[in-house]
């Protein structure tokens, strides 16, 4: 914009103007926080906490966003300041963010990715917090969705699924020399549209950590959320298909076999025990509420 020397008048050649004053109060609109609702104070940052989601549980999971003109979805957790396990479940993910080589590019997207994490401010009190950029479209965690459904899935085809997406991710972590160590129902995060599963509860990855055991716990997540629900160890869900169940139980009880199996050869083993099953793999919708 520019002003005519002689008349004083504005002129400028775009089609539609901008005065200072409005731009400044829509950017003032854009980093107010909301009138309700909870707040993280975080390096300056500040994140409105929207409501609390459980998927873990060593800490307080809250779905939330970025404030600011840059907004962006987060899922924020937060436990007490100098929490081992919230610390160390950063510190393994941006160590497992760094790694390089074959599928790294497109495998980092399939684990949480750390934006922020430290020293924050919740309702007056200091907490530890680590925000993690949230991908859109996660319902809740495996354990909410047997909360919900306490005689198990009644689609052993959506557990099929289910699984071959965790190891899908496994294969790649083991070939890079780590485990997850923790993969217990809680910490994976479901999204409907796809059966995806987002894994969280790094705290326990380790480097050079026993394969085997992430294949049996994948193994006995899936068997608790196909099992009635009961006290103590689940039993193997009635009326599984008999591939299934024999792979299913082989996987979840015997620590040899798993010792003997990569997860690329169990997710290969599922596929055929599927197929024998079900015939060819097809899209099924998965409602978590109606499972």
């Amino acid at each position: 914009m520019v002003a005519c020397p002689y008349c004083r008048s504005v002129v400028t050649r775009a089609a539609r103007v901008v005065q200072r004053l409005a731009f400044q109060q829509a950017l003032a609109r854009a980093v107010a926080m909301p009138a309700t609702g909870e707040r993280l104070d975080l390096d300056g940052v500040a994140y409105g906490l929207q409501s609390a989601w459980g998927g873990t549980t060593d800490a307080a999971l809250w779905r939330g966003h970025r404030a600011g003109a840059a907004a962006a979805r987060v899922m924020v957790l937060m436990a007490e300041p100098g929490d081992v396990a919230l610390l160390q479940h950063g510190r393994q993910l941006l160590a497992l963010q760094a790694l390089a080589g074959p599928g790294a590019a497109y495998y980092s997207q399939r684990l949480p990715q750390v934006e922020r994490q430290g020293i924050g401010h919740f309702r007056g009190q200091p907490v530890q917090a680590l925000v993690l950029r949230r991908p859109p479209g996660y319902w809740g965690s495996l354990a909410q969705v047997s909360a919900r459904h306490p005689q198990g899935l009644r689609d052993v085809r959506h557990a099929v699924w289910l699984w071959r997406r965790v190891l899908d991710v496994l294969g790649w972590l083991h070939q890079q020399g780590w485990t997850h160590g923790d993969l217990q129902p809680a910490h994976w995060l479901i999204h409907p549209a796809d059966h995806g599963v987002l894994l969280m509860g790094w705290a326990s990855a380790l480097r050079g950590g026993d394969p085997a055991s992430d294949l049996m716990q994948s193994a006995w997540a899936l068997r608790q959320a196909l099992a009635p629900a009961g006290d103590g160890a689940p039993a193997m869900a009635p009326g599984l298909p008999p591939g299934l169940h024999h792979l299913l139980r082989r996987a979840s009880e015997d620590p040899d076999w798993c010792a003997r199996h990569s997860a690329a050869q169990v997710d290969q083993q599922l596929v055929a025990a599927a197929a024998q099953a079900f015939g060819p793999a097809r899209f099924i919708p998965f409602n978590p509420v109606q499972a």
